[in-house]
């Protein structure tokens, strides 16, 4: 029962895979609006003063190469294909090593905008994922590998790594918030559903009901225990650590509905997939199999290497296991209905074959993944009306979409077919990774030490117990460096909304950082006040710490960015940025009144 303990399943490794591709595209994507901004030299925080003040020791980043808005737009792009390829596992290893190191570098370039538990997750787990087999299920590496792995269980010390990390973020944040608010008085979610730059409408709705906020506040803390402990234990495994996967994904999703908090929610219900035991997945293929109508043999152009590759990898991608990919020289029935520019034939038990556009369509419909077996029924539906127009020879009955002869046709099918050949020429292919070398052990095991003795480290807070030189080195090099005090001891009770007091240069009075009419009324809804989520993150950290520095230096980017878009009378003269700081007050004092805090005040010239 223990040896199996930290083992995880191939099939939820690479679910996870997928969505942490789909993920990392979509958080590098909504960063290139604000490239000038926060990355480049044009921005709030240009190199050489990030270089000089704010760079910390060994958390490296690549925009620290070149300031300019092409350089950070290129690599942003690079790491947003390398989240596709990625998800599609293809080259996985080097896909993961490059959405890693572009993840890492687009946080480390402006830590005040990119400190959420989300944003350290996401890295983390891209980087113990490089010593797994991510590509073992459900990847184009694997195809074209024709890599079988009869076992859908593996164990390593990283799927240790995966399991520990976890039950780590949650036992941890359990002890940094052992205080009354959590087990006493239970009035921490109260507090979090008062912080409206945070708060959606349903948790703005859920705030208002004191007896529902305390009895959240006991479940969610009593889950942060309970449920890390669930992983740990060695009978019943599968039962435990499916419970466990459950209660998180419901907690967690009930934290998306009442909490805006960017990144935080899906990464946590990515790496809670990571974990789906396997007797789920043996419940869910005998409940997906596909009815013995589906077709069982595609064939593929001998002659070309190309078709070959894409019908396995069209068998891994769309989950055809009942389909088997052969060379059409193998079945010389089937060799004549091969035509110039039509690389598949699909045929079934020797009674039908199927060409043209028809095999994509009736690969769709034997696919295991129910979506798209809908999407070929739909994409099916005309095609099924000329069955009545289908050629009879012998037993041999072939069904046809309508020919597409023309030229314009031909042109384009040759010039996808010589794209994607490029394409696998240039990327290839890595083969699946099962075995680790004893370096590769020994540095998993190495590293997880760390990662539990810089947990401790943080916790305990007693410099006479320190990691120390070079170990905090090595995981700030490594971005491993991680602390989960999240709404912990006390979850936050400073709230409010920001108004500039702007004078323009003909004299009018305008807020130019919202760019409306200057107002010190409470916004209806105060998240929409925030312009990203990184706008929120960065002006809510400083507004926290005071630094007067990262003032200026915003209240220099505001005046360069108006100034630039507003030339002439409307310039900005000069202005007062307020924080209208509300207290939260607890649910039996009185309300607390608005308090005006100046920040900062600029001089444009």
């Amino acid at each position: 029962m223990i040896k199996n303990l930290f083992n995880l399943d191939l099939r939820s490794l690479a679910l996870a895979r997928v969505l942490i591709g789909i993920l990392t595209f979509f958080d590098i994507y909504r960063r290139i609006p604000e490239l000038d901004t926060f990355f480049t030299d044009a921005g709030i925080l240009p190199r050489w003063i990030f270089l000089q003040q704010y760079e910390l020791n060994y958390s490296m980043t690549l925009l620290s190469l070149n300031g300019s808005y092409s350089f950070a737009l290129f690599v942003a792009i690079m790491g947003m294909l390398a989240s596709v390829t990625f998800a599609l596992g293809w080259r996985t290893r080097l896909s993961n090593f490059i959405v890693w190191i572009t993840i890492f570098s687009f946080q480390n370039r402006f830590p005040e905008a990119a400190t959420t538990g989300g944003d350290l997750l996401i890295k983390i787990f891209l980087f113990w994922s490089l010593f797994l087999p991510m590509s073992a299920r459900y990847s184009i590496d694997r195809a074209v590998n024709e890599t079988h792995l009869p076992n859908n269980e593996y164990k390593s010390v990283f799927t240790a790594a995966w399991i520990i990390q976890v039950f780590l973020l949650y036992f941890m944040t359990f002890l940094y918030k052992w205080a009354p608010v959590y087990h006493t008085t239970f009035d921490a979610v109260y507090f979090m559903l008062q912080l409206d730059h945070f708060t959606t409408p349903v948790g703005t709705w859920l705030g208002q009901y004191l007896a529902v906020t305390r009895f959240l506040t006991f479940a969610a803390y009593a889950l942060e225990i309970i449920g890390p402990i669930m992983l740990l234990i060695p009978f019943r495994r599968d039962l435990f650590r499916g419970a466990a996967v459950v209660s998180f994904w419901l907690f967690h999703l009930g934290i998306g509905l009442t909490l805006h908090l960017g990144n935080f929610v899906p990464i946590c219900l990515i790496i809670w997939v990571g974990l789906i035991p396997t007797a789920w997945w043996n419940y869910l293929g005998e409940k997906l199999k596909v009815s013995s109508v589906a077709m069982k043999t595609l064939y593929y152009d001998g002659q070309s290497e190309l078709a070959r590759k894409l019908g396995l990898i069209a068998k891994e991608l769309l989950l055809l296991d009942s389909v088997k990919v052969l060379s059409s020289q193998l079945n010389p029935q089937v060799q004549g209905f091969f035509t110039p520019g039509k690389g598949f034939v699909l045929q079934d038990d020797g009674s039908k074959i199927i060409t043209n556009h028809s095999v994509l369509y009736q690969l769709l419909l034997s696919s295991r993944i129910l979506p798209l077996r809908v999407l070929g029924k739909i994409a099916n539906s005309e095609i099924s009306l000329s069955l009545s127009d289908a050629k009879e020879t012998g037993e041999v009955i072939m069904f046809s979409d309508k020919p597409v002869d023309s030229k314009a046709s031909d042109s384009s099918s040759q010039s996808i077919k010589k794209l994607c050949s490029l394409l696998i020429e240039i990327i290839g292919f890595d083969k699946v990774k099962i075995k680790l070398n004893k370096f590769e052990r020994f540095m998993g095991g190495f590293l997880l030490i760390l990662v539990i003795g810089w947990n401790i480290e943080g916790y305990v807070k007693d410099r006479k117990w320190s990691i120390g030189s070079p170990f905090d080195e090595i995981m700030f090099a490594l971005n491993l460096s991680q602390g989960w005090a999240m709404f912990a001891p006390h979850p936050q009770r400073v709230d409010g909304w920001w108004v500039m007091d702007g004078t323009l240069k003909n004299g009018k009075k305008w807020d130019a950082f919202n760019n409306k009419a200057v107002s010190f009324e409470r916004p209806g809804d105060m998240y929409d006040t925030y312009a990203t989520d990184n706008w929120r993150k960065f002006l809510d950290n400083i507004q926290g710490s005071r630094n007067m520095s990262y003032f200026n230096l915003l209240g220099n980017h505001i005046c360069r960015r108006w100034n630039s878009l507003n030339p002439g009378e409307r310039s900005l003269k000069s202005f007062k940025m307020y924080f209208m700081r509300e207290f939260t007050s607890g649910p039996t004092e009185p309300q607390s009144p608005v308090e005006k805090v100046q920040l900062v005040k600029q001089t444009c010239l």
